[in-house]
């Protein structure tokens, strides 16, 4: 079951790293992660902290569209707990200058494995269950 996990990771990242190429996303600082703006310049080291070409304030920002894709959001909800645990740790990580792409990139992945695994297990406990017989109930009146 993990290794659904990961490959519905992966070929999102993969959809993720050809749009990024695109000119008009390339020359901005945020990585587009299906719908999900992850910025690779935490500490601002490539430009001043005014600079307004590449914060949300309109100016100078060119409007990003990205829709995610059956794929992106099939992942998204059935692995929800992970994103939620994601989003904390990699802005707490960006808080502190580490960029968001690398620590979403590292710890994801490893997030959905454990989550998918779990899963499985749960899915396999409850499957054995329903497969036993009842056991007989005791008989009290002896």
């Amino acid at each position: 079951m993990s290794v659904v996990g990961l490959i519905l990771f992966s070929w999102v990242s993969y959809n993720a790293w050809n749009a990024n190429r695109h000119p008009h996303i390339a020359s901005s600082r945020y990585f587009w992660w299906a719908s999900l703006r992850l910025d690779t310049d935490s500490t601002n080291s490539r430009g001043s902290k005014w600079d307004f070409s590449n914060d949300d304030s309109g100016w100078g920002h060119a409007d990003v569209w990205i829709d995610p894709g059956w794929v992106a959001r099939l992942l998204v909800l059935s692995a929800l707990p992970v994103f939620l645990i994601s989003a904390v740790a990699i802005t707490g990580l960006g808080m502190i200058g580490i960029s968001q792409l690398s620590s979403f990139m590292s710890l994801t992945p490893t997030l959905i494995v454990g989550w998918y695994y779990f899963i499985g297990w749960l899915l396999d406990r409850w499957s054995f269950k329903r497969s036993q017989p009842p056991a007989p109930s005791p008989d009290y009146r002896s």
